[in-house]
């Protein structure tokens, strides 16, 4: 039954997201953000490499910080900024700039994860864009991928599901 499938995935990506909620929340870090949801269904449903889950977040996120630092560096983020302001069209600059490096750098390194693109927006569009913020990201890439392999060595879930 393909509910039972969905029960299976959706237990298994709530329990890698609460890993990293429980992290974040005792943290007060950045440890979770949105586009690890996406990562950890595509852990749990498409079974991912995880290399390609850590090297695509990685890159993503490194590109997104360089490119505001480099177009937005001390710019609003673009939900604070002024319509038609500088400091909007620096952030869509930079979310431009890190979606070219981004995608340069999964395809170099082979490790194409379309939800990093979350990541690149994240970052370069100022929700999330500062070094402690960026580096606890990080942390939570290696935390959520680290959770899916010991949780596929010793269960009790074995992904990936399958309709």
């Amino acid at each position: 039954m393909t509910w039972r499938v969905g029960l299976g995935v959706g237990t298994y990506v709530a329990f890698l997201l609460a890993v990293l909620g429980a992290l974040a929340w005792t943290t007060g870090t950045a440890i979770l953000l949105p586009s690890l949801g996406p990562s950890a269904y595509v852990l749990a449903a498409i079974n991912d490499q995880p290399r390609r889950v850590v090297v695509g977040q990685l890159a993503s996120v490194l590109a997104a910080f360089l490119a505001v630092l480099l177009f937005a560096s001390g710019a609003a983020p673009l939900l604070d900024a002024a319509p038609q302001s500088l400091a909007g069209l620096q952030r869509v600059a930079a979310a431009l700039a890190a979606t070219v490096a981004a995608t340069v750098a999964m395809y170099a390194t082979e490790s194409l994860h379309p939800p990093a693109y979350a990541t690149v927006l994240i970052v370069s569009l100022g929700i999330a864009d500062g070094v402690g913020d960026v580096l606890a990201f990080a942390v939570g890439v290696f935390v959520l991928v680290g959770a899916h392999v010991a949780v596929g060595r010793h269960g009790p879930w074995k992904p990936p599901y399958s309709l």
